[in-house]
């Protein structure tokens, strides 16, 4: 099976911390924030104040506060382009709990043996 995508299709892609990361179809009139609603919202675990707008074809990059995207008087609406990655990093207390996740078997079998000396 050989996959030859259309010619007219045009993606942007969410990334990091939202509920469904990935590609989007771009539509003529789509904003960070349609992006971001299509992509299932930040997570809990995500830092919204820090979002990233990364342009790799003309090489920008800008961070984006969400509740600048939330005010109903923002007079800035941010037009996605074909290309565009928005990236959502996790927050602080994320990134500590991504660690003590991986190293808690090593300390529950510390525990343990700790346990088992007589």
């Amino acid at each position: 099976v050989v996959y030859l995508p259309d010619a007219n299709d045009q993606l942007v892609y969410v990334l990091g911390y939202v509920k469904t990361p990935g590609a989007i179809h771009l539509t003529p009139s789509m904003s960070v924030l349609d992006a971001l609603a299509l992509s299932g919202g930040p997570t809990d675990d995500a830092a919204p104040s820090h979002i990233e707008l990364v342009r790799p074809a003309s090489g920008k990059q800008q961070e984006i506060p969400f509740k600048s995207l939330l005010d109903p008087n923002a007079k800035l609406n941010y037009a996605l382009e074909q290309g565009d990655i928005l990236y959502v990093p996790p927050r602080g207390l994320a990134r500590f709990g991504y660690v003590v996740e991986k190293i808690s078997p090593l300390t529950g079998f510390a525990v343990l043996g700790a346990l088992a000396k007589p």
